[in-house]
């Protein structure tokens, strides 16, 4: 009995001491809890790039734990698989290496073709749409199981949904930065969200501590989510929205509640929501209604009790119904995502934009300069800017409104928390903003937080370096003395400075001459004699008959025919301008043949002899009629 005893008490001390010796901080044993897959990468954004896959783990613990003799496996969603959830895996899982994640460290394994820098590596292919990988620990437990797509969960609940390019988050992620990936509810669905950006992070990234979050399961104990505003009556195409507040200290999963508008309920999306914070559901990415002519919303948690519940009569046009202290109030100025701000609506209160004529009820900021190519040393990614200017008596608090850039409006960039005075100016650099403003031309404009634009697009042509594109009483001009956050100063530019100048001299010169008076004519003494007129003669008639023709042949163009037809016109015109000419000449050629005639040998003998040798000629034929002289 004795040694029983003894033997028996040393079992006990034994385990007590085992147990005193794992409760000592430092690495947690391979069955330690807390580590859990925060983030799935199944394909990259661009083709070729399927084999860019990662799995990324995070430890929730405080302790940091080893991974020796840990595995992960993967189950491809194939039609032998089924939904037996024994089929499928490996015969020879993947064996992590023996490395040690952090306390709120992460660990990274990536695809052996993907270039992408990690803590270990897996050979298999994940398929993109489908899909179930999990972790297993040195005694073949499973610590934790991610499936997504249309694949069976085995084990993680639901699967969550997947889009080729993104990345599948463990919450609170993207919504909570420095937030760790510590939510869990055992429902894959319920605990990931998409990531548009994916953020692959291993033992080199810096430690984030879990978020404690609001026990759900009882169903909101502490009553800590609350409805703060509503936007029931947009104008155009602008979405409605419904916005929640954490009233509480704990972090709220958006997603653990339900939303009840008359007799239509909705399950909410995937938002971490901090102590303090707001969360935003618009229309236009979830499909909810709230009618205008009257209505109620209900906040439900997840026992299905209403916790905080809304009604309203007809809403006017772009109002907010916020929550007050101890009542609900209409503003003039919605906050969706930040800070309800009461601002009491006009006199008249419309009920449709064409009782107002106006675009927004938000006041009124112009857009007034614009640098899009900074001078050297500056540069375009930094020193470019966009000035705005608040024309009211009042200031004006510019966050939520939105500045876009490009010819379809690509660039986008929400403003912060800043305030414009009254008559002031604020300028948004290229480093701030990060929008491009193209040196070759492009366009700006600005929006109020509701998307509806506010004034004009600015747009502005090929830009020089260091100038700006302003706006002046008489109008945009490109000036060469930047004013960033200032009035604005106009200085042309040399070319538009000399090409106004020049235009006014000329402008100048032509009133001149269309008042100059001629001077008066000397007296006829003083004029030149006049030039001796010139005899025209054949040839320079021929001249000026060619120099009449000439254009007309030059604009001839109607080929070798149109030719000949102008060659023949003009030898007939040439014989009817000169017809007497050609006349005196044909008779001055007939009395030159006469005489050359009569010039024969010489007759011998005295005149009657020789008159006797030439018969048939009479006796007046002896005295030839004189000829006509042709004048030349």
């Amino acid at each position: 009995m004795r040694l029983r005893a003894v033997v028996l008490v040393g079992v006990m001390l034994g385990h007590s001491l085992g147990a005193a010796l794992l409760a000592v901080p430092g690495t947690a044993s391979a069955a330690s809890g807390g580590i859990y897959i925060s983030e799935l990468q199944t394909s990259g954004p661009l083709s070729g790039q399927s084999s860019y896959e990662f799995v990324e783990l995070y430890n929730s613990s405080d302790v940091d734990v080893s991974l020796k003799g840990w595995q992960i496996e993967y189950r491809a969603a194939s039609t032998a698989n089924g939904n037996d959830c024994s089929l499928g895996w490996p015969k020879t899982p993947t064996i992590l290496p023996d490395a040690v994640v952090k306390a709120h460290g992460f660990y990274l394994l990536a695809n052996t073709k993907y270039p992408l820098q990690s803590d270990g590596r897996f050979s298999f292919d994940l398929a993109s749409t489908a899909g179930t990988i999990r972790i297993q620990d040195a005694n073949k437990q499973v610590v934790d199981a991610l499936a997504w797509g249309d694949s069976t969960a085995c084990g993680a609940g639901s699967p969550a949904p997947i889009t080729s390019g993104q990345s599948l988050e463990r919450l609170p992620g993207a919504s909570a930065p420095s937030g760790g990936n510590g939510f869990d509810t055992g429902d894959n669905l319920n605990d990931f969200a998409l990531r548009p950006s994916p953020e692959p992070q291993g033992t080199g990234a810096a430690t984030e501590a879990p978020l404690n979050f609001a026990g759900i399961a009882e169903g909101d104990p502490t009553g800590q989510l609350a409805l703060s505003e509503l936007l029931i009556n947009p104008h155009l195409d602008q979405p409605a929205f419904v916005e929640f507040k954490n009233t509480g200290p704990d972090v709220i999963v958006l997603s653990a509640y339900a939303l009840k508008v008359g007799t239509a309920s909705y399950n909410l999306p995937h938002h971490v929501i901090l102590s303090g914070g707001y969360a935003v559901v618009r229309s236009d990415v979830f499909p909810l209604s709230l009618p205008t002519s009257g209505g109620s919303v209900s906040l439900m948690d997840a026992a299905g009790t209403p916790t905080d519940t809304i009604t309203w009569d007809e809403a006017p046009l772009e109002a907010g119904l916020i929550a007050g202290d101890s009542d609900w109030t209409w503003t003039a100025k919605p906050t969706p995502g930040t800070a309800n701000e009461a601002v009491a609506l006009p006199e008249t209160i419309p009920l449709s934009l064409t009782d107002t004529g106006l675009s927004s009820l938000y006041p009124v900021l112009n857009i007034t300069e614009l640098l899009p190519d900074p001078a050297s040393p500056a540069t375009d990614a930094s020193d470019e800017f966009i000035e705005l200017h608040n024309p009211n008596s009042f200031d004006v608090n510019v966050a939520g409104f939105s500045l876009k850039s490009g010819q379809t409006f690509s660039g986008n960039y929400t403003l912060p928390d800043l305030t414009v005075p009254a008559g002031g100016h604020i300028a948004l650099t290229s480093a701030q903003t990060h929008l491009g403003l193209s040196n070759s031309g492009s366009s700006v404009g600005l929006f109020d937080p509701l998307g509806s634009q506010i004034g004009a697009t600015v747009s502005y042509t090929a830009a020089k370096a260091g100038n700006t594109w302003a706006h002046f009483e008489s109008g945009w001009a490109w000036t060469t003395t930047p004013t960033p956050g200032a009035p604005n100063i106009l200085t042309a530019p040399a070319d538009v400075a000399g090409a106004a100048a020049a235009a006014a001299a000329a402008k100048k010169v032509k009133a001149a001459a269309a008042t100059k008076k001629p001077k008066a004519v000397a007296a006829k003494a003083a004029k030149a004699p006049k030039a001796p007129k010139e005899k025209k003669t054949v040839a320079t008639k021929f001249k000026a008959a060619a120099a009449k023709i000439k254009p007309t042949l030059e604009a001839a163009a109607g080929g070798p025919w149109v030719l000949l037809v102008l060659v023949g016109l003009t030898i007939c015109y040439c014989i009817y301008e000169f017809r007497y000419d050609l006349r005196n000449y044909y008779h001055q050629l007939r009395g030159h043949t006469g005489r050359s005639r009569q010039a024969g040998p010489a007759l011998e003998g005295r005149g009657d002899d020789r008159a006797g040798q030439r018969p048939g000629r009479g006796q007046n034929d002896l005295h030839p009629r004189p000829s006509r002289s042709l004048g030349l």
